[in-house]
């Protein structure tokens, strides 16, 4: 998505829009929980544009994810090495239309979470005609790729978070073997909740992940977690 924001700057500085036409995808949803149990989900691959889509999947493992030593690592080895099968891994979807695609684990349950990441993207893209105000034409082709989230979650996950205040700065900390989301947060200065600070900290923390939020003020924070987007009981500072 970046990059849409980066085309639509470069259109308001140089040109307007004057026509779009080609090929063009949404896809939803965007993160997928699976365990050993529940092995499989779908993933919906709408055609959003004029013409036929040729679109391409593709998987990578996600080593570490959350820490400095993150990585991604491009699968194209045998599914049953990989852990992960996307079928269908191409797909043809003709204007205004939808396909499935599923993504299957195969391997044995981890004691972390594994991380992939599936680019599921059109081979080619919208043909964008701009022009400025010298009258001068151009054409760019827009190509929006999408990132699938898939999480194989282990098999007893532990869900424990702990936060740690130091004035201003907030410290998450995951102490869990499963990725946990942080959602609104809350500061009050007194009792009474007319005069509570809310805010959206919209932040996944994966297991032995630190992170570091910027707080409004120096007071005692309490956060909404969620865990394969249940909620779980609020977590609170000092």
């Amino acid at each position: 998505m970046k990059q849409l924001h980066n085309y639509v700057l470069i259109f308001g500085l140089f040109g307007t829009i004057l026509s779009s036409y080609g090929s063009a995808i949404n896809v939803y949803p965007l993160d997928l929980d699976v365990n050993y149990q529940s092995r499989f989900h779908d993933v919906q691959v709408y055609n959003v544009g004029n013409d036929k889509a040729y679109v391409a999947l593709n998987i990578a493992l996600v080593k570490h994810p959350g820490l400095p030593d993150q990585q991604e690592i491009p699968l194209q080895d045998n599914p049953y090495q990989v852990g992960l099968i996307v079928t269908p891994n191409k797909m043809v979807i003709p204007p205004g239309q939808m396909r499935m695609a599923r993504m299957l684990y195969i391997g044995q349950p981890p004691e972390e979470d594994l991380v992939y990441k599936v680019r599921i993207a059109p081979a080619t893209g919208q043909y964008v005609v701009i022009s400025n105000n010298n009258g001068v034409n151009a054409g760019v082709n827009v190509i929006i790729a999408y990132s699938v989230n898939v999480f194989v979650r282990p098999l007893k996950p532990l869900v424990k978070m702990s936060l740690v205040r130091q004035g201003q700065d907030l410290r998450f900390e995951n102490q869990g073997n499963t990725n946990v989301l942080i959602g609104y947060c809350q500061q009050c200065p007194t009792q009474d909740p007319k005069h509570c600070t809310s805010f959206d900290v919209s932040k996944r923390i994966y297991a032995r992940e630190t992170y570091h939020y910027q707080l409004p003020s120096a007071l005692p924070v309490t956060c909404n977690q969620y865990f394969e987007n249940t909620p779980q009981a609020k977590i609170s500072s000092n």
